[in-house]
Order: C-alpha cells, then structure tokens, then sequence
C-alpha cells in the first residue's frame, strides 16, 4: 500500500515511479507466496495467488528503464519500450479465464496447495502455459533485466571517477540484492514442490538468508529516500549533495565566448597547478583569477561534472601522484603539506577517495609493479 500511494503521488516522476512499481511487485510476489504457502488467510492467499502474475512481469522492465534513466542513458521512457511490457499483456489475456472461475472454488484452490503442495504442477490456472513454466519464466524474465541492468552499472563504474561512484555503488547493490533474492525464492519454490513440505532445517535457511537481504535492501533505500520519494519532498541542501540528484546543465546559458575563456583559464591551471594546489585558494580566488561571472563559472564546472572544491581535489591529488612516482622517497606528510592538504589525515581521505587506493596503498603497488 505504501508503495502504491508513492506511485500515485510521484507519477509525474518517472524515476521514482519506476523503482517504486518495482518494490510494489516484489512485494506482492513476497506476500502471495507467503500467504499461499502458509495457513495464515485463505481468503488473503485466494487474492494475490495467480491474479497479480501479469504484474510479475512488470517488475523486470520497469527496474531496468529505472536504470537506464539513473544512468542518463535515456531521458524518460520511450514508446519503443512498451514492447518490454508485451510478455505481461499476453500472461494478463491467458488468465482472463481464472478470473472468472468462482470465489469459493479460488478459496478452496489455495487450501489444497498448502495441504498439497504438488498439485501445483498439475493445476489448469492458464490458458497458454503451464505452473512450472511459470515459475521459471518468471524467475529468468526478472534475473534477465536485472543481470542487464547490473552489466550496465558495472560498465559506468569503469569509466567514472572513484568520488563519483556513490550512486553506482548504491544501484550496484540493490541490484545484486534482488537478483540474490530471486535466486534464493526460486529454490524455495523448487524445493516445496519436490519436497511437498513446508518447513525444513534447509527452508528456515532460505527464509533467514532472504530476511538478511531486505534488511539490506531496505538499508540501502533508508540511506537514499529519494530513490521512493520525488525531489519536492526533500530540502534543497540535502537534494544537492545527493548522488542521485541528476539535474542537467544548461549549456547555452553560458555565453559560447565566456565558456571558452573558463575552459581556457581552468586548462592552464591544471597545468600550472600552484593556484590549485595553495591551501588558502578559495572559490573567491579561482573566480578572480579567471575573471569571469561567478554565475557562469559555477554553471560551467556544474555542466562538466565538477564543483571547484572536486576540482582543487583532482588537482593536489595528482601533483601527489607525481611526488609519489618521483625516485625521491619522500615521507607522506611532507607530500601532503606540499600538495596544500591541511592535516595528512585530510590527504589519506582525499587520495582514497579519488585513487581508490591511500598514499601508501599506491606506493605499495608501485614497488610491485616496478
């Protein structure tokens, strides 16, 4: 129901209710299984068991458009993309028949299921395909777009910088999580029915290892609301320094002659690094040495990906690198003082951040590549 309101309220946000109809089937998936397979609620298990199969297969496109708009690879969905929603459409005209089959004898379906869990191979719920093939279509058609969705965020990972991966890191994550878990209830599924049980050592398992995956999953979400939620709803502040906050720059906002002037100022500071690299060069600075509206400049470090404390970063980390692969073994703190970070504390942060690697994790894989 939560995941339902947020689709209603966020439908003008494609993102969000994208990722928001993903979590919507997933857990109407969990719920009818639960429900089916326990003797909690017939009448619960007698709604949700076949009736929300179509939304199934939902759940794997909608996930993986999500993807490709966090990942800027398509601005919104597409009318090309509704054939993802074919597979749906067809498992909705094959069950049109079940909806019409009596409520008692629905009632009296699922009470045979949990008392007899092997005629599910055998049952007539579905014009055009079997339960079994059910079960596993389901199961490759979500695992499918789900494997294409990590290959694409793998992919990004290798082309961005390391303090730029937050994002990434997250969707990679969440990904995985739901990959596992549909991994995990597949063999659940297999296992009841070639078992014909219910509870085992090995299912109790299965049961806790899916627990420890939503406690994940929902880790993941509460560190990143704005995955459920649209911008509105947040603070400025707080949207700004999100990973997830993917507004576009503008680029004809800038004057073409003021863009070239930036972009020519800031290429010769990253070649003469010594404004960057002073420990009292603040925003103020940068801006007179360029001498150009600090309007602009802000917009075009914005466009190109860049703040200009990501900037300074970049360069004192690289002229670090230069002193590191010098011959000269210099301590680290002398490095750090020289490259204007204020406390050698403050240049591990940094350099790891940027390198993936510490100061002294990179010089160690220096000596062993030299």
């Amino acid at each position: 129901m939560f995941s339902f309101i947020l689709i209603l309220r966020n439908r003008k946000n494609q993102a969000v209710s994208l990722f928001n109809i993903t979590i919507l089937g997933l857990s109407t998936y969990v719920m009818a299984h639960y429900f089916t397979n326990s003797n909690h609620s017939s009448f619960i298990a007698a709604i949700l068991y076949n009736h929300f199969n179509p939304l199934y297969l939902i759940i794997g496109p909608c996930f993986y458009l999500f993807i490709l708009i966090k990942l800027k690879i398509i601005n919104g969905v597409r009318k090309i993309d509704l054939l993802h929603f074919i597979p749906s459409l067809i498992y909705l005209i094959s069950i049109i028949p079940y909806f019409l089959v009596p409520w008692t004898e629905k009632v009296n379906l699922v009470q045979e299921i949990y008392t007899n869990p092997e005629i599910q191979e055998h049952i007539n719920i579905n014009m055009f395909f079997s339960p079994k093939f059910n079960y596993v279509f389901r199961m490759l058609h979500f695992i499918t777009y789900c494997t294409i969705s990590l290959r694409l965020i793998q992919l990004k990972i290798k082309t961005t910088p390391p303090h730029n991966k937050v994002q990434l890191i997250s969707l990679k994550k969440i990904t995985t999580i739901f990959i596992s878990l549909t991994i995990i209830y597949f063999i659940h599924i297999i296992v009841i029915l070639v078992g014909g049980v219910y509870q085992t050592t090995f299912l109790d398992i299965i049961i806790y290892l899916d627990l420890i995956l939503f406690v994940g999953l929902i880790f993941e979400i509460i560190k990143y609301p704005e995955l459920l939620f649209s911008y509105k709803k947040f603070k400025s502040s707080y949207i700004q320094n999100s990973p997830f906050y993917l507004r576009e720059v503008d680029k004809n906002l800038i004057p073409k002659s003021t863009y070239i002037n930036i972009e020519a100022k800031i290429n010769n500071m990253k070649k003469n690094r010594d404004l960057l690299i002073h420990p009292d060069t603040n925003f103020d600075v940068f801006a007179n040495e360029i001498n150009e509206n600090k309007y602009h400049i802000r917009l075009y470090l914005k466009y190109n990906g860049l703040s200009f404390m990501k900037l300074k970063n970049e360069i004192r980390v690289q002229e670090a690198i230069k002193y590191l692969e010098s011959e000269d073994r210099l301590k680290l703190d002398y490095i750090a003082k020289k490259c204007g970070f204020n406390s050698p504390s403050n240049f591990y942060k940094i350099f790891k951040n940027i390198t993936g690697y510490t100061p002294s994790e990179y010089e160690d894989k220096l000596s062993k590549n030299n």
